[in-house]
């Protein structure tokens, strides 16, 4: 009798154990009506859902009619992504489009200090990148900017004018890759040659000041490359000597997707 009492007695433990280790035992799956709080700041996770990033600062880029204060919307944007403005700086237009290494579409800010005489010939300029969801991808303070095509049936690249205040300048080409804004022009070499010169000071300049820009297919592979062409002026003691041809030869390399710089000829 007592050995079976004992036996009942083990069974009912064992019983109450594996009862305890059900019970005890983590879902393999997170609820699913568990809402997780925003975090993060603005735009730096997707941490914020598509709409409550585009409420918050995107969407009065986005919508016309909101943006049309445009001082109170350049404010909210620089305390919105903490970033430097020009002082003076005004809204000059706002457009979407697209950008070679993208599927979606990108929009762009383009700002300026109107009646700037302190940096010429263009002034004081800035511009502000944006992917789909409101995220800054790229900003810059290109004196020009405009999209050339170099594929047929793809988007364009951004190419920018990078100037300083004396009259010297370099071109950039820029595509889309990995959520920023790459410069893929002659970027393993460090001879880049300057494609702006309004300075004759140092005996020298460019007509036109900014050297002609030809996409051509150079080398017959049915894709456009990069060449700047103009006149490169001789001055001696302030006085025109003479003007001889120059022009930059820079090859697409399908490989590295990237232009190289092919010939020098000053």
């Amino acid at each position: 009798m007592k050995q079976i009492l004992l036996i009942f007695s083990f069974t009912l433990l064992l019983f109450a154990c594996d009862n305890a280790a059900v019970n005890n035992e983590k879902p393999d799956k997170t609820d699913s009506t568990i809402v997780k709080k925003p975090k993060g700041d603005l735009f730096k996770e997707d941490s914020l859902s598509f709409e409550a990033q585009r409420d918050k600062i995107f969407k009065p880029i986005l919508n016309k009619s909101l943006r049309s204060d445009a001082e109170k919307l350049l404010e909210k944007f620089r305390d919105s992504y903490r970033i430097q403005l020009e002082e003076g700086l005004i809204l000059n237009r706002v457009y979407t489009g697209k950008i070679y290494g993208c599927s979606d579409s990108i929009w762009v800010m383009e700002c300026s200090v109107p009646k700037d005489s302190i940096c010429k010939p263009h002034g004081r300029r800035q511009q502000f990148f944006f992917d789909a969801k409101g995220h800054l991808i790229h900003s810059d303070k290109a004196a020009l900017m405009k999209w050339v095509y170099f594929k047929d049936k793809s988007a364009p690249l951004l190419m920018t004018l990078n100037t300083d205040c004396k009259g010297n300048g370099y071109h950039h080409f820029y595509k889309f890759d990995q959520g920023e804004l790459l410069d893929i022009f002659n970027v393993l070499l460090e001879n880049t040659p300057p494609t702006f010169d309004a300075d004759a000071s140092d005996g020298a300049d460019f007509q036109p000041q900014e050297l002609e820009l030809k996409m051509e297919d150079k080398n017959d592979d049915k894709i456009k490359d990069i060449c700047f062409k103009g006149m490169k002026q001789l001055y001696k003691n302030g006085n025109f000597v003479k003007a001889q041809p120059i022009e930059y030869v820079f090859i697409y390399q399908p490989g590295e997707d990237w232009f190289l710089l092919k010939s020098l000829n000053k």
